[in-house]
């Protein structure tokens, strides 16, 4: 795997959560931070500034080639470090944007308006 590869990786799943919608709908903070797990699984991080439910600003998201699906893990960074959520696996790229909707009750513009 390639650098390249890596971030195309990365932007599809924004795109798959809305790309430009939906980053401006939540204030995403950051830019897409990418870091590599274990072979053949590829993470991207958005963190925003939207108020949610629970406090949460963090949001992973693995590709796991092997399988072609993601693991998805939401948080909330506090000053004392990163409270994250237990994972949920096996999520198809079409269940990305409902799912980011039901754990933050926040309001994104889907990804096939974007």
């Amino acid at each position: 795997m390639d650098d390249t590869y890596e971030k195309q990786v990365a932007v599809t799943i924004f795109e798959q959560l809305g790309g430009v919608g939906f980053a401006t709908m939540i204030g995403l903070v950051t830019p897409i931070l990418v870091r590599l797990e274990a072979p053949g699984e590829i993470t991207a991080i958005f963190r925003w500034k939207a108020k949610s439910k629970e406090g949460l600003n963090l949001m992973e998201v693995t590709y796991l080639e092997g399988s072609d699906t993601y693991r998805v893990v939401f948080g909330r960074i506090t000053s004392g470090g990163i409270i994250r959520q237990q994972p949920t696996e096996d999520v198809y790229c079409d269940m990305l944007a409902p799912m980011f909707r039901e754990a933050t009750q926040l309001d994104i513009v889907p990804p096939w308006f974007g």
